[in-house]
């Protein structure tokens, strides 16, 4: 490989990582950046007290959280009431969401 080819390759990687670090959200803490993003996209108050609520809960009671929701969803799948399912599995994507986010 040139040199110039390799020059090209490690300034561009250099750029693109520059550019994660400035794009990329910090979270500052538990009601951080992650929750002004989901806070901006809901067009629903119950959906934004969800938020509110899964960003002060411990670990355990997220956990505890994401598999009532499930079987709840998954019961009213099973009775063919999907328009509330959708809602359920929608405050169980938001949880799932939190927990993740705070494991990095």
């Amino acid at each position: 490989m040139s040199t110039s080819t390799a020059l090209v390759i490690m300034i561009a990687t250099a750029l693109m990582a520059l550019a994660t670090v400035v794009v990329a959200p910090r979270r500052l803490d538990a009601v951080g950046p992650v929750h002004v993003r989901y806070r901006r996209r809901a067009d629903d108050d119950s959906v934004g007290e969800m938020i509110d609520s899964v960003c002060v809960m411990r670990k355990d009671e997220l956990e505890t959280m994401i598999e009532s929701l499930f079987a709840r969803e998954r019961a009213l799948r099973a009775a063919d009431r999907v328009d509330e399912a959708r809602a359920i599995g929608l405050h169980k994507f938001i949880c799932i969401s939190e927990l993740r986010s705070r494991r990095f």
